[in-house]
């Protein structure tokens, strides 16, 4: 089986990581904190995934990025979640990684 996926904003190359699913604990809304939704119409987003800029950067008077939707001016909404997550480890031993491979 060949399992084919993307490498995460700002993961180095050349590391192959695995852990065992059933030893990694995982708790949402820690503390009793439930998931927040927040939607506005009154947000600029950057539509860039692969390499992402300030809105305005650069020297005065600065370069804007590009592309940028404004949600006010496209009569948009955007919903935001904020959910707080905690993880850990059953039992040591359980991840592992290689460094250096170039497959």
């Amino acid at each position: 089986m060949v399992i084919e996926f993307d490498l995460a904003r700002g993961a180095e190359r050349g590391y192959f990581i695995a852990f065992g699913v059933a030893a990694v604990y995982i708790a949402t809304a820690p503390r009793g904190e439930a998931p927040r939704f927040e939607i506005s119409d009154q947000a600029t987003l950057h539509m860039e995934d692969t390499n992402p800029q300030p809105i305005v950067g650069g020297a005065d008077p600065g370069t804007p990025a590009n592309p940028v939707r404004s949600l006010w001016q496209t009569d948009s909404l955007a919903l935001r979640l904020i959910l707080p997550v905690n993880w850990t480890l059953r039992r040591p031993g359980m991840v592992a990684w290689v460094q250096g491979v170039t497959w």
